[in-house]
């Protein structure tokens, strides 16, 4: 379980590596969803998680997979999007990583800085799927945020995923247990 959310289904997406697994064999990735119906969430949130630890190799096949992803969950008429990563500020690590966001709209923008997330600047685009989810969003008439946690980026980086948790929590009013977080 992850956030108290149940596992309801898993979308089997092929999305190429760069290299073969160890046992050679080409596989098929498992992207989780789950649906939170027996949360600490405020019932008019509809609760859907994606876990995903790999993406497409290629910019287009990003894109197809973000994409069928985002079909999917329009089903369930979602109007808001948070998208959680990391971002890359320094080769060493960081003792209390701050919280960077992007939002695609003003009210949205308003919500970060009153959770005290250090807006990203206009120097860069957000990479991968936690940016190609807000695009495909609005699109799509979806408003989305994003929350990048304050990483070196060559490790797990726990202490990074408890503060965009911590801030996640904060915007959504909701209690987080984070204790798995503490295993290593």
């Amino acid at each position: 379980p992850h956030l108290g959310c149940e596992i309801v289904c898993e979308n089997e997406i092929f999305i190429r590596r760069d290299s073969p697994t160890l046992d050679e064999k080409i596989r098929l990735e498992n992207i989780p969803f789950g649906y939170c119906d027996e949360t600490n969430l405020p019932e008019e949130i509809i609760k859907i998680l994606l876990v995903g630890n790999t993406q497409a190799l290629s910019p287009e096949g990003q894109y197809l997979v973000c994409k069928e992803i985002l079909e999917f969950v329009m089903g369930f008429d979602i109007s808001r999007i948070f998208t959680l990563g990391g971002m890359v500020t320094s080769p060493q690590p960081v003792e209390n990583p701050k919280v960077f966001g992007a939002a695609t709209n003003e009210a949205n923008v308003e919500l970060l800085k009153e959770a005290e997330v250090e807006m990203r600047a206009n120097d860069g685009g957000i990479v991968g799927a936690s940016g190609l989810f807000l695009g495909l969003g609005v699109r799509n008439g979806i408003e989305g945020s994003c929350l990048m946690g304050e990483t070196p980026g060559y490790f797990i980086d726990a202490e990074a995923a408890e503060a965009l948790l911590n801030k996640l929590a904060l915007l959504l009013n909701f209690a987080v247990d984070l204790k798995l977080l503490t295993i290593k």
